[in-house]
C-alpha cells in the first residue's frame, strides 16, 4: 500500500487522477484513512466504509464491489459429489480471528448434521480444539489456486459463502466466484446481496441455514435454476470489464 505522499506526487507532477480500489476496511490499520486521502478517487467494496472516508476525499468516494475472473471461475460439467463446498480462511490468530471463529462456528454446525463437505480452508487445524467436528471435512489446509477453488465450487451441490465481519453491507468476492462457476450458493446475509444478486438465497442464523440446505438438496431443479440465474447476473454486471467501466465513468 502506497503512503499518502506517492499518489499526491503523481497527481502534482503529472496532473492525472490516481484512484485506489479499497478492499479492506481502512479502520484496520492506523494510517490507512489518512494515506487514502492522497488519492483523487476511492472505490470501496463495502459502502459502510464510505462515510468516514468522505472526510478525507469529499465527493470522490464510490461503492464498487469486488469480483474475480470469470474465465477462471466457470462451470466444469463435473459430478457434484459433495453436499456442501466452502472456501475461506479459518485462522484463529489476529487479525483473522474474528472471521475464523465465525466461519468455523457456522461450518461446524453444518458438519455436525452429517453433511458431506469439501473445503479450501487454510489454517483449519487451528480450529480443531474449539470445533473438533471440523476434522470430518475433506479439507485443504492451505491456500489453493483459483483453478482448484473453482473445482471445489463445481463439486458441491451447495456452496456456503460466509463473510468476514469487516463486511457490514457489502459481500465478499467468494460470492462472485461461485456465481461465475455456475454453483448454487447459500450466502450469509448482508444488505447488498439483494441489490447485487436479486433472488440469491441467504441465511441469517444456523437454523435457517440448515433448513435451506435440507430444502435445496432435495430440489435439484430449483437449485440449478437459481444457480444459472446468478451466473447470468454475474456475467452481465460483475466482470472485471464492468468494474473498469465504472471506474472510468467516475474518473
Amino acid at each position: 500500500h502506497l503512503n499518502r505522499k506517492a499518489p499526491e506526487k503523481i497527481r502534482k507532477n503529472f496532473g492525472i487522477p490516481v484512484a485506489a480500489y479499497v478492499i479492506d476496511d481502512p479502520l484496520l490499520r492506523r494510517t490507512w484513512m489518512y494515506d487514502l486521502g492522497g488519492y483523487s478517487h476511492l472505490f470501496v467494496i463495502d459502502d459502510s466504509w464510505m462515510p468516514y472516508l468522505e472526510y478525507f476525499n469529499s465527493g470522490k468516494v464510490f461503492s464498487l464491489p469486488q469480483t474475480n475472473d470469470h474465465r477462471i471461475f466457470r462451470p466444469l460439467g463435473i459430478e457434484k459429489d459433495y453436499d456442501v463446498g466452502f472456501g475461506g480462511n479459518l485462522s484463529l490468530r489476529l487479525p483473522n480471528a474474528p472471521s475464523g471463529f465465525l466461519r468455523a462456528q457456522i461450518l461446524n454446525y453444518v458438519v455436525e448434521r452429517g453433511y458431506k463437505i469439501i473445503a479450501a480452508a487454510p489454517n483449519i487445524q487451528e480450529a480443531f480444539d474449539y470445533f473438533p467436528a471440523l476434522k470430518n471435512i475433506n479439507y485443504f489446509d492451505e491456500y489453493v489456486s483459483h483453478e482448484k477453488l473453482n473445482e471445489i465450487y463445481n463439486r458441491a451441490k451447495i456452496v456456503l459463502s460466509i463473510h468476514s465481519p469487516q463486511f457490514k453491507n457489502g459481500i465478499a468476492p467468494r460470492v462472485f466466484e461461485a456465481a461465475f462457476a455456475g454453483s448454487f450458493q447459500l450466502v450469509e446475509y448482508k444488505p447488498n446481496i439483494e441489490v447485487l444478486f436479486p433472488g440469491m438465497p441467504y441465511f441469517k442464523s444456523n437454523e435457517e441455514l440448515l433448513d435451506k440446505i435440507e430444502f435445496y438438496l432435495h430440489n435439484d431443479q430449483e437449485r440449478n435454476d437459481i444457480a444459472q440465474k446468478m451466473r447470468k447476473i454475474s456475467l452481465e454486471k460483475h466482470t472485471f470489464k464492468s468494474r473498469a467501466e465504472t471506474i472510468l465513468s467516475k474518473i
